[in-house]
């Protein structure tokens, strides 16, 4: 289900960029950059839930 959202919401952005004519390669290094982010900040959050 939240790869379907996620999907949508790249496609969203592609499409924004498109608009705005950002390049697809940095919107998509972007893209990448956040969701990486988000990966470690859930990993980070478990990591540090479990030292308390």
């Amino acid at each position: 289900m939240m790869e379907i959202i996620l999907k949508k919401i790249n496609i969203k952005i592609l499409k924004f960029g498109e608009n705005l004519h950002i390049p697809h390669t940095l919107l998509l290094h972007i893209i990448c950059t956040f969701r990486i982010l988000r990966f470690f900040g859930f990993f980070f959050k478990k990591i540090y839930l479990k030292i308390q």
